[in-house]
């Protein structure tokens, strides 16, 4: 039987037609929302794309990825004390630690690891570098330990140690307190497993890896490290037209305050540097015939005070050797090595002079009596050739002035024995706190003003945080005015100038060599 077909109604019809015709409305419509939606998407997007926000965004991405040193930028050391277990590498281990403060001791820091490395044949012991710095130190280079090196002049790369290194920053941001907190960190580990030497120790490490017929000397290390030239440059030759035994090579490290950021005055250590007055004493006194040459930094007024003392064919400081190509300590120290080795070098700068006399080069450190450190043993490795003369003065005035700190204690009272001032000497530093203090002639200096003027001036004392370095002055320029101050006012200086290397001081260091 054939089936028939439903029949749909008109009516049925109608609202399917009315149907289709709102879903094709709806769906007309919803199309034409959503192109206006993406139109107004594309014009709110080039707005931001063509925002002065992000304009300059675009241009920093350009130019980090232009300049991949610019990544590096806003690299902060953030690493903090490595722990003791951290230091177990291996069952034996032995670490250095200098903060980055104490640049001079890094010298023989940084030889010592180098020596222990070349000269262990255990495969149980380990010989590491730990470098502290302040707090927010940032840099540009690509690791910590390039910091490190580059502030260093190439030290670590010149000894090979920069995968040995660790790096890490201190809580405190002051220079003078970085300093201090790293040595309490680390303070009485060299006879502690893990053993962690402090710069003033290592020559306890390079005794124990020197003692050996087999072992490598420390002045072995440093020739090879160090380097030579295979062909004798222009200021070599210069240099080694005064290579003769009791020529003298005079070592200046310019103001010790331009070298560490800002210093605070209690931390003054200005009997390790020589002035060019006293130099152009000792230079007056050398015995006729002989000859010199000048090594290390200049500071401003120097090279006018040396005058005729000072001409192309003596002066081989660190920026003369720059010029030449010796562009890193290392290659500073070659260059000593190689062509002055039969001379006599001199300066009161322990970790200049150092890797000079570790090389078996005759070498005179002049240190100041009454000096916290005077007594100490300097230089280091049984081919150490430094030996040292005591003087009574320092080298300048402006180093007097930060000796008479010195003298002070915090709670405004004076050191007695060889550290305390003479009775001369308490007049000058009275005169000193009187300006300073800016007070009327007629009060009188006790010891409640010197305790205000310490803790003023010198240490500095807030909150939690003691000794903040003056973070307006450099040492150098507070220095200045002191001394302007005590002129403007017509004090005697007599006292002060008293202070300079006396003649019997200059005899005693021309003797020596």
């Amino acid at each position: 039987m054939k089936r028939s077909l439903p029949v749909e109604t008109e009516q049925r019809q109608s609202r399917r037609a009315n149907v289709h015709a709102n879903n094709s409305a709806f769906v007309s419509q919803t199309f034409v929302d959503n192109r206006e939606l993406a139109a107004s998407q594309r014009q709110l997007k080039a707005l931001m794309v063509n925002s002065p926000q992000s304009i300059a965004q675009r241009l920093v991405k350009n130019q980090l990825h232009s300049y991949p040193q610019m990544l590096m930028q806003f690299k902060k050391i953030t690493a903090t004390a490595p722990s003791l277990g951290a230091l177990r590498k291996k069952k034996f281990n032995n670490w250095v630690h200098f903060n980055i403060q104490m640049s001079g001791d890094s010298r023989m820091a940084v030889a010592g690891v180098r020596l222990a490395g070349q000269n262990e044949t255990r495969d149980n012991y380990y010989n590491g570098l730990i470098v502290s710095v302040p707090k927010d130190t940032d840099h540009a280079e690509s690791t910590d330990a390039d910091y490190v090196d580059k502030k260093l002049y190439g030290l670590l790369s010149t000894h090979s140690v920069k995968d040995k290194t660790e790096v890490y920053a201190t809580s405190a941001s002051n220079p003078h307190d970085s300093r201090q907190e790293a040595l309490e960190t680390w303070k009485g580990r060299s006879n502690k497993e893990p053993r962690v030497y402090q710069t003033g120790k290592v020559e306890e490490l390079i005794n124990e890896y020197e003692k050996l017929p087999s072992d490598k000397s420390l002045k072995d290390t440093l020739i090879q490290d160090y380097g030579h030239d295979d062909v004798e440059t222009e200021l070599g030759g210069k240099m080694k037209a005064l290579n003769s035994a009791g020529n003298a090579v005079l070592w200046f490290k310019g103001d010790p305050a331009e070298s560490g950021a800002i210093n605070s005055l209690q931390t003054a250590k200005t009997e390790h540097w020589l002035s060019a007055g006293a130099s152009n004493k000792i230079i007056s006194k050398i015995a006729k015939g002989k000859k010199f040459a000048i090594a290390g930094s200049l500071a401003g007024g120097m090279e006018g005070a040396l005058s005729d003392n000072l001409t192309s064919d003596n002066r081989f400081t660190a920026d003369k050797l720059n010029e030449a190509g010796y562009t890193n300590l290392g290659k500073q120290y070659g260059f000593f090595n190689q062509y002055s080795d039969k001379m006599t070098h001199f300066g009161g700068r322990s970790g200049h002079l150092e890797p000079i006399a570790a090389m078996g080069i005759k070498t005179v450190y002049f240190e100041e009596e009454g000096n916290s450190q005077a007594g100490r043993t300097v230089g280091m490795g049984k081919n150490n050739a430094m030996s040292k003369v005591v003087v009574s003065g320092v080298g300048g005035l402006g180093g007097v002035i930060s000796k008479a700190l010195s003298w002070m204690q915090p709670d405004g009272g004076y050191y007695s024995g060889t550290r305390g001032p003479s009775g001369d000497q308490e007049t000058l530093m009275d005169n000193i706190v009187h300006q300073w203090l800016k007070l009327d002639v007629s009060v009188a200096v006790d010891k409640n003003k010197r305790k205000e003027f310490y803790e003023t001036f010198v240490a500095k004392k807030f909150g939690t945080n003691q000794h903040q370095q003056d973070k307006d002055k450099t040492l150098s320029e507070n220095s200045k005015r002191m001394l302007e101050q005590l002129k403007n006012k017509g004090h005697d200086l007599t006292a002060l100038e008293a202070g300079v290397l006396s003649d019997s001081d200059v005899d005693e260091i021309v003797k020596a060599f």
